[in-house]
């Protein structure tokens, strides 16, 4: 068995935390609590879109992006608890278009499916893949700074 430790890719576990250490599964990790991936419990598989749905994302601009998004990402946050702590991303993820969807309704309704499935974290990587680089480290230091407030909340309660 696991002697769980906490690493600094475990950080915001399970919203906001790294991928899994494969290591760590095979109990050959070395890093210790230095590890940028997470040493926790991930047994289910997290949502993830399909070529099609990969695509389909790719059609739409940043802010079609971001308007289909929003709505997930909040209700996740308020699902989890961390909403008030999610704020800067959500003004982030906030700054949405009212252009029209490029793609078909049965796409988009594909599309929700999915998203209510994915982690916050998995959202948030959709969303950067659709920024510039300063947009991009923007979100990523709103991340760190929420993977880091729900840490030391979380240590409270272990």
């Amino acid at each position: 068995s696991h002697n769980w430790q906490p690493t600094e890719g475990s950080l915001g576990h399970p919203e906001l935390c790294h991928r899994p250490c494969l290591f760590f599964a095979r109990e050959r990790c070395q890093s210790g609590s230095e590890c940028r991936y997470c040493h926790l419990d991930h047994s289910d598989r997290p949502a993830g879109l399909d070529k099609s749905q990969r695509q389909a994302v790719k059609l739409l601009s940043q802010g079609q992006l971001l308007s289909l998004l929003l709505p997930h990402l909040q209700t996740r946050a308020e699902e989890r608890g961390f909403l008030e702590e999610a704020e800067d991303i959500l003004q982030l993820a906030g700054q949405s278009s009212e252009e029209p969807i490029a793609i078909s309704n049965t796409l988009q309704r594909k599309l929700h499916k999915v998203f209510r499935k994915m982690s916050f974290s998995g959202m948030l990587g959709l969303i950067r893949q659709a920024m510039t680089e300063g947009e991009a480290e923007e979100l990523s230091a709103a991340t760190n700074r929420l993977r880091t407030s729900l840490s030391a909340r979380q240590s409270i309660w272990l």
